[in-house]
């Protein structure tokens, strides 16, 4: 046994463990700054890189959006129709018919090409 300064009495077990700890929260802080040096380095050195990309994707973001905008407003989704005698319906935007015999007006759905684009600018914005 070791005498302690004020005369505590310290086993072998306890100076063993009062090591561990000592050399534990070492190693551990060793480790943290070692942690705190490697992102510092990543940030430094990709700092402007990630400046770069994240102004890229905001730039596609808005050019995808624009894009999907105006192909929306370019394509006749066939809203405004009238019948042309008894068999056809044509539209009234793009003068396009169907006939009743040949099944008809088929019902809109966008097409997957907006779908896609929708969910790439729902994804780039964190929406989804």
């Amino acid at each position: 046994m070791e005498k302690a300064s004020k005369g505590v009495e310290r086993t072998a077990e306890d100076i063993a463990k009062r090591a561990y700890y000592i050399a534990s929260a070492m190693l551990a802080e060793k480790a943290r700054r070692e942690a705190d040096h490697s992102e510092d380095t990543l940030v430094k050195d990709h700092s402007p890189n990630a400046g770069k990309v994240v102004e890229i994707n905001r730039e596609l973001v808005e050019a995808l959006t624009n894009m999907l905008a105006r192909d929306k407003r370019n394509t006749c989704q066939h809203e405004e129709t009238h019948r042309g005698g008894v068999l056809w319906e044509i539209c009234d935007n793009c003068k396009a018919s169907w006939a009743d015999d040949q099944g008809g007006k088929p019902p809109w759905s966008d097409p997957p090409e907006w779908i896609a684009a929708e969910a790439a600018i729902a994804k780039a914005k964190g929406v989804a």
